[in-house]
Protein backbone atom coordinates (compact mmCIF):
# COMPACT_ATOMS: atom_id res chain seq x y z
CA UNK A 1 0.00 0.00 0.00
CA UNK A 2 2.61 2.12 0.68
CA UNK A 3 3.85 1.95 -3.20
CA UNK A 4 0.52 2.20 -4.22
CA UNK A 5 -0.65 5.77 -2.89
CA UNK A 6 2.07 7.85 -4.81
CA UNK A 7 1.94 6.07 -7.63
CA UNK A 8 -1.82 6.75 -8.05
CA UNK A 9 -1.40 9.79 -7.29
CA UNK A 10 1.24 10.18 -10.10
CA UNK A 11 -0.23 8.53 -12.55
CA UNK A 12 -3.45 11.76 -12.12
CA UNK A 13 -0.85 13.93 -12.12
CA UNK A 14 0.87 12.56 -15.31
CA UNK A 15 -2.66 12.26 -16.83
CA UNK A 16 -3.67 16.05 -15.83
CA UNK A 17 -0.16 17.12 -17.36
CA UNK A 18 -0.84 15.07 -20.37
CA UNK A 19 -4.08 16.47 -21.57
CA UNK A 20 -2.60 20.11 -20.89
CA UNK A 21 0.66 19.23 -23.14
CA UNK A 22 -1.92 17.70 -25.72
CA UNK A 23 -4.33 20.97 -25.59
CA UNK A 24 -1.04 22.58 -26.51
CA UNK A 25 0.66 20.62 -28.79
CA UNK A 26 0.27 21.46 -32.66
CA UNK A 27 0.33 17.52 -33.23
CA UNK A 28 -1.48 14.66 -32.33
CA UNK A 29 -0.13 12.85 -29.83
CA UNK A 30 -2.59 9.54 -30.70
CA UNK A 31 0.42 6.94 -32.30
CA UNK A 32 2.17 7.91 -28.27
CA UNK A 33 -1.08 7.74 -26.72
CA UNK A 34 -2.00 4.51 -28.64
CA UNK A 35 1.85 2.92 -27.44
CA UNK A 36 1.23 3.76 -24.10
CA UNK A 37 -1.90 2.22 -23.79
CA UNK A 38 -0.96 -1.12 -25.44
CA UNK A 39 2.68 -1.36 -22.83
CA UNK A 40 -0.52 -0.47 -20.28
CA UNK A 41 -2.73 -3.48 -21.56
CA UNK A 42 0.16 -5.98 -22.33
CA UNK A 43 1.11 -4.84 -18.40
CA UNK A 44 -2.50 -6.19 -17.70
CA UNK A 45 -2.71 -9.23 -19.57
CA UNK A 46 0.83 -10.32 -18.39
CA UNK A 47 -0.10 -9.94 -14.42
CA UNK A 48 -2.43 -12.44 -15.26
CA UNK A 49 0.38 -14.95 -16.05
CA UNK A 50 2.15 -17.59 -13.22
CA UNK A 51 5.28 -14.86 -13.52
CA UNK A 52 3.17 -12.14 -14.81
CA UNK A 53 4.23 -9.86 -11.29
CA UNK A 54 7.62 -10.18 -12.63
CA UNK A 55 6.86 -8.87 -16.59
CA UNK A 56 5.33 -6.02 -14.56
CA UNK A 57 7.87 -5.29 -12.32
CA UNK A 58 10.79 -5.79 -15.36
CA UNK A 59 8.36 -3.57 -17.66
CA UNK A 60 7.99 -0.85 -14.60
CA UNK A 61 12.10 -0.69 -13.98
CA UNK A 62 12.90 -0.40 -18.23
CA UNK A 63 10.08 2.49 -18.16
CA UNK A 64 11.62 4.30 -15.21
CA UNK A 65 15.03 4.09 -16.30
CA UNK A 66 14.12 5.33 -20.00
CA UNK A 67 12.09 8.05 -18.25
CA UNK A 68 14.57 9.08 -15.84
CA UNK A 69 17.41 8.69 -18.43
CA UNK A 70 15.38 10.10 -21.62
CA UNK A 71 17.34 14.02 -21.01
CA UNK A 72 20.80 12.63 -21.85
CA UNK A 73 20.16 11.90 -25.32
CA UNK A 74 21.04 16.05 -25.48
CA UNK A 75 24.06 15.20 -24.34
CA UNK A 76 25.90 14.95 -27.36
CA UNK A 77 25.05 18.67 -28.18
CA UNK A 78 25.59 19.79 -25.10
CA UNK A 79 29.26 18.71 -25.25
CA UNK A 80 29.55 19.79 -28.51
CA UNK A 81 28.03 23.49 -28.04
CA UNK A 82 29.15 23.76 -24.46
CA UNK A 83 26.10 25.02 -23.30
CA UNK A 84 23.01 23.53 -21.23
CA UNK A 85 20.71 25.28 -23.00
CA UNK A 86 18.84 22.01 -24.61
CA UNK A 87 18.93 20.53 -21.28
CA UNK A 88 16.40 20.77 -18.88
CA UNK A 89 17.61 21.97 -15.30
CA UNK A 90 14.00 21.75 -13.24
CA UNK A 91 13.17 18.03 -14.79
CA UNK A 92 16.60 16.84 -14.20
CA UNK A 93 16.96 18.11 -10.57
CA UNK A 94 13.27 16.67 -9.86
CA UNK A 95 13.89 13.05 -11.40
CA UNK A 96 17.31 13.28 -9.01
CA UNK A 97 15.90 13.79 -6.19
CA UNK A 98 12.44 11.32 -6.59
CA UNK A 99 14.92 8.31 -7.83
CA UNK A 100 16.83 9.16 -4.67
CA UNK A 101 14.12 9.07 -2.24
CA UNK A 102 12.65 5.98 -4.39
CA UNK A 103 16.28 4.18 -4.47
CA UNK A 104 16.32 5.02 -0.86
CA UNK A 105 13.20 3.79 0.28
CA UNK A 106 13.69 0.37 -2.22
CA UNK A 107 16.74 -0.46 -0.55
CA UNK A 108 16.09 0.54 3.79
CA UNK A 109 12.52 -0.04 3.70
CA UNK A 110 11.00 -1.92 1.14
CA UNK A 111 13.95 -3.87 0.34
CA UNK A 112 13.10 -4.55 -3.28
CA UNK A 113 15.07 -4.33 -6.60
CA UNK A 114 12.13 -3.53 -8.71
CA UNK A 115 12.38 -0.06 -6.40
CA UNK A 116 15.69 0.61 -6.07
CA UNK A 117 17.64 -0.96 -9.18
CA UNK A 118 15.44 1.60 -11.80
CA UNK A 119 15.90 4.25 -9.79
CA UNK A 120 19.38 3.58 -8.40
CA UNK A 121 20.21 4.00 -12.44
CA UNK A 122 17.49 6.67 -12.87
CA UNK A 123 19.53 9.05 -9.95
CA UNK A 124 22.64 8.25 -11.62
CA UNK A 125 22.01 8.97 -14.77
CA UNK A 126 19.83 12.51 -13.47
CA UNK A 127 23.76 13.25 -11.96
CA UNK A 128 25.01 12.75 -15.02
CA UNK A 129 22.48 15.61 -15.95
CA UNK A 130 23.40 18.04 -12.88
CA UNK A 131 26.67 17.62 -13.42
CA UNK A 132 26.49 18.97 -16.83
CA UNK A 133 25.23 21.59 -15.00
CA UNK A 134 28.27 22.27 -12.93
CA UNK A 135 30.60 21.61 -15.71
CA UNK A 136 29.19 23.84 -18.16
CA UNK A 137 26.60 26.29 -15.98
CA UNK A 138 23.41 27.70 -16.86
CA UNK A 139 22.27 29.10 -20.23
CA UNK A 140 21.75 32.80 -20.21
CA UNK A 141 18.24 33.92 -19.12
CA UNK A 142 16.31 34.79 -22.19
CA UNK A 143 16.04 38.81 -23.42
CA UNK A 144 12.75 40.25 -22.92
CA UNK A 145 12.17 40.31 -26.90
CA UNK A 146 12.66 36.35 -26.74
CA UNK A 147 10.04 35.84 -24.05
CA UNK A 148 7.06 37.87 -25.64
CA UNK A 149 4.62 35.16 -26.57
CA UNK A 150 4.58 34.89 -29.96
CA UNK A 151 0.99 36.75 -30.98
CA UNK A 152 2.85 40.18 -29.66
CA UNK A 153 5.93 39.53 -31.48
CA UNK A 154 6.36 42.01 -35.16
CA UNK A 155 6.05 40.44 -38.01
CA UNK A 156 8.74 39.64 -40.46
CA UNK A 157 9.52 42.09 -43.40
CA UNK A 158 6.31 41.29 -46.11
CA UNK A 159 4.27 39.16 -43.32
CA UNK A 160 0.96 39.75 -42.12
CA UNK A 161 0.38 39.67 -38.55
CA UNK A 162 -1.53 37.15 -37.38
CA UNK A 163 -5.41 37.76 -36.70
CA UNK A 164 -6.05 35.94 -32.94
Amino acid sequence: MTVLIPNATAVGFGLYYTSVFAKYHPESMMKWYAGSAAIIAGSAAAATLPNGLDIVGWTGCVMAVILLSSPLAVVGKVIKDKSTAALPFGPSLAGFLNASTWAAYGSLVAMDPYIYAPNGLGMAACAIQLSLFGIYGFPPAASAEEAKPVEDLEPADGEEKPKA
